[in-house]
């Protein structure tokens, strides 16, 4: 299925790739890296930029190593927040495995994406906003359900955003669509 879906991607070959977690099954083992790395870099090659955020398969079983694995495949990937525009949209990943971030940087994604939302409200070149994490604020999902964490602390500041208007995730694997 993996890669029929790159397949399709580098056939419709748009500027842009946003992967949304769980790259691969277990991010320390290099192996299962191996055909990843093929269809990312068939991607790269054609030109369209590829962005993704730590899922929780990414950091499972032993974090620091999937972790360092992702980077190495992701170098602008920051795992307390990092944001990109593309033409008017401005896309704000951020870092949903809770459990695997110590206090200090869950209150350094925090202001870092209160601070980040400010500046792109006040950017006239930004009209629309894009929050992304790995786990869903809301699913009817019944294997992962809705993340607390995320309601928590990304849903108030998108909602009181005027700009912010789509908040994507990919922990179910599933499309859902809630509107509020």
């Amino acid at each position: 299925a993996t890669e029929l879906v790159f397949k399709d991607i580098l056939k419709q070959h748009p500027a842009s790739l946003v992967i949304l977690g769980d790259v691969v099954t277990l991010g320390y083992k290099e192996k299962k890296w191996d055909k990843m790395d093929g269809y990312l870099d068939s991607c790269r090659k054609a030109g369209i930029q590829v962005s993704a955020l730590l899922g929780n398969h990414d950091v499972m079983t032993r974090p620091r190593k999937g972790e360092s694995r992702f980077q190495r495949r992701f170098p602008d990937h920051n795992r307390t927040g990092f944001y990109q525009v593309l033409d008017s949209v401005a896309i704000l990943f951020l870092n949903s495995n809770f459990s695997k971030l110590p206090s200090a940087e869950l209150e350094a994604q925090q202001a870092w994406y209160s601070q980040t939302l400010t500046m792109l409200e006040r950017d006239p070149a930004v009209v629309f906003i894009i929050v992304a994490c790995h786990h869903a604020p809301f699913s009817n999902s019944k294997i992962v359900g809705s993340s607390k964490n995320v309601q928590k602390y990304f849903v108030p500041s998108f909602l009181s955003s005027t700009k912010a208007r789509l908040f994507i995730t990919g922990h179910s694997h599933n499309y859902e669509l809630f509107r509020h």
